[in-house]
Order: structure tokens, then sequence, then C-alpha cells
């Protein structure tokens, strides 16, 4: 039997790794797929350096791999996989613990992770590691429903704005943190491939024009045929919060009323969460988030 070297990702072609990651995923519970632009696309979206990366070759066959992302003090396992043939025979173990000690030398604190929740074989091994179940993060779809009613525009208005402009007002928005492809960091960069619509309450205006602050907020992709949310956030203070998170979702599937709706790996703790559920999503798959204290 030949031998398996664990290397740095950035050893091997970009294509190698594509490749690799295509069919260590072909028989996964969710599709996934990934060419050479696509990858790089994602690995700059979520901080994912491939010198930080490891890669299972054997006999110059990239079989294995895991991605490690890194923000700070905080790192996050983006996707680890082996090709089928060659599975249970540790690999899968071998990259974990090149991961965990790649994290340990950039001085990261906290490793975080996501695993489907079908998926016990690979929860096991996060467990048998460390790893502790933190939540459940939820992939929703919205099937084909009839449009929901115009939202009420009673003291509000909804308007369209940059994903930059709505940005900014991330973190008095959130009281509970986002997943890791979810969070300000990788918002930011696909801010440029999003639109964005905010909430203003008219009422709080003294000349009745649209106030400078919004009350909440919702960023995406929204087409005739798909409503792919990346963010939806109302504040804390707004004591109608709930109400509000409702009527931004209303106000996109009104306008797109033959689209189906999809948010990915929305927390269980999230506010937005029961918005999504009263606008009819449901969840598709859970994924379990889980961490790793390094220091």
């Amino acid at each position: 039997m030949s031998t398996v070297h664990i290397l740095p990702a950035d050893r091997v072609p970009l294509t190698a790794l594509v490749s690799a990651l295509n069919r260590a995923y072909s028989d996964y519970y969710y599709p996934i797929y990934v060419t050479p632009s696509s990858l790089h696309a994602m690995l700059a979206r979520d901080d994912i350096a491939p010198a930080n990366c490891a890669v299972a070759l054997e006999d110059d066959e990239v079989v294995g791999m895991g991605l490690l992302g890194m923000r700070g003090t905080a790192g996050w396992i983006g996707g680890m996989g082996v090709v089928p043939h060659r599975r249970q025979r540790g690999i899968g173990g071998r990259l974990l613990r090149t991961l965990i000690a790649n994290a340990r030398a950039l001085s990261i604190q906290t490793l975080r992770l996501e695993v489907i929740e079908e998926n016990q074989h690979a929860h096991a091994l996060y467990q048998q590691h460390g790893f502790r179940d933190v939540r459940f993060l939820h992939m929703l779809e919205r099937p084909l429903l009839p449009p929901p009613p115009p939202p009420e525009r009673c003291g509000i208005i909804i308007t369209p704005e940059t994903p930059q402009t709505l940005l900014s007002y991330y973190a008095d928005f959130h009281d509970v943190r986002n997943c890791w492809q979810r969070d300000l960091p990788s918002l930011k960069r696909l801010a440029f491939h999003s639109q964005g619509r905010a909430l203003y309450d008219i009422e709080k205006a003294s000349d009745g024009e649209k106030p400078d602050t919004p009350i909440g907020y919702v960023l995406g992709q929204f087409t005739p045929h798909s409503v792919l949310t990346f963010d939806m956030a109302v504040p804390p203070t707004n004591r109608r919060r709930h109400t509000h998170a409702q009527v931004l979702l209303m106000h996109i599937h009104h306008h797109y009323p033959h689209a189906l709706g999809h948010a990915y790996n929305v927390a269980e703790d999230d506010h937005a969460i029961h918005a999504y559920r009263d606008l009819g999503y449901q969840t598709h798959l859970r994924q379990i988030e889980m961490e790793l204290a390094l220091s």
C-alpha cells in the first residue's frame, strides 16, 4: 500500500484541489460542485489561505483535503473530505489533526466548523478531537407558494440601498453571531454581487421624509426565479423586530412571486428564523455548529 503524505494545500495546483473536493463531496448529503474560479472566489470570500490548509497526497494524487479559514484569533474549518475509494484509512483524522496544529501555530484561540447532522461518522470524529456542539444551523427553502400580500406600509417605507451602506449597520443589528460564511467579512465580499433593501420608520422623521438610519434590512440575490438571502437583520432595540423582519421578507417575495426562496446556515437562535418560518420556509437540512477552544 502506497504512503499518504499530508502537505500544505499551496503545494498542489488549484485544479487538483478542485478535483479532490468534487470527488470527496460527490456522494454528500448536500450537492457541492466547484470550479477553479468558484473555489478561488470562495477561498477569498471566507479568508482561507491555501498555505494554512492541508491535502492528502498519494501517488501524486490528491485524495483528501481540509480547508482552514482565519480571522484574527478565530478559525474555521471550511470543508474536509476524502475521496470515496480512500476512506476508512485514517486520512480524515490526519487531516483534522494537521488543521488543528496549523490553527495553534497561527495563534487561533477558537476553531469552528459545521457538520450535517446525518453525517454521524464525521460528527464523531470531531467530538473525538475535542469539538463540542454549539447550536443548529438551518438550510432553509421556500417552495413555490402563493405570493404574500403587500406588507402593511403604515408608518414605514422600504427602499433599495447599496449593500455597502446596509453593512455599516451590521454590528448594531446583530445580537447573535452569524455563521462564518455569512459573517461581516464574507458579506462585504458578497456585496458586489448582492442587492439590498432597507426598512425605515418614517414616523420618526420630522419632515415625513426618509430618516437617515434604517430599522431593518435584507441583503441577497433576488431574481424572478430565486430569492437567495444572505443576511436579514432588525436591531434588538426595535420593539417590532419580528414583525419588521416579516415585512422585509414579504416585500421581497411579493415583488418576486414566482421565485423559490433559499437561506443557508440560519442559526436556531437568530431572531430572523421565525420570520422565515412565517413566510413558508422549511428546514431542508440542519448542520451542527461545533467549536474547539485552543487557548
